[in-house]
């Protein structure tokens, strides 16, 4: 079902409704929780360029259905930026099982929407988890970030 999004999401999309516009897709996701990391990674099948320390920070959560909001920031974005960006929306970051769930139901999605979650350790280290294509394989990172995004990515969050 596609709707306009403008301002507040519409009911369709409160009631797990796919919606694209070309500012942003929001997914009903069934979030499958309880997995070991390094469980849920393999079930991805991807090239994986992990940081154990960063996957030891990953914030996991509890819900078993979401609505994640995939949105692009058309410029340059430091993290800290990106972060303000998903506050302005209202959406807090997708957790690591929200987008690894998302990733593994739709597994082409991010050949065309390479997309990413990023949050804040406790040591004020930004790290994130991206979802891609590069020279025709599937990857994901999930490493510390110390430069901008580039603007093709799509970054994820959860309506507060």
């Amino acid at each position: 079902m596609d709707v306009a999004v403008t301002g507040e999401f519409p009911a369709p999309v409160r009631s797990c409704a796919k919606v694209i516009t070309g500012e942003v897709i929001a997914r009903c996701v069934d979030v499958v929780r309880g997995r070991p990391i390094p469980e849920a990674i393999a079930a991805l099948n991807r090239h994986a360029y992990v940081d154990d320390a960063v996957i030891a920070t990953v914030p996991r959560g509890r819900s078993d259905q979401t609505i994640l909001v995939f949105f692009p920031i058309d410029w340059y974005a430091s993290c800290a930026e990106a972060d303000e960006e998903r506050k302005r929306l209202g959406l807090r970051p997708a957790d690591f099982d929200e987008i690894v769930s998302a990733n593994e139901a739709d597994q082409a999605f991010s050949d065309g929407h390479p997309n990413l979650t990023q949050w804040m350790d406790e040591n004020k280290n930004w790290n994130y988890i991206a979802f891609y294509r590069w020279r025709g394989k599937r990857s994901l990172d999930a490493k510390r970030r110390f430069f901008r995004y580039g603007k093709n990515w799509w970054h994820v969050g959860v309506p507060t």
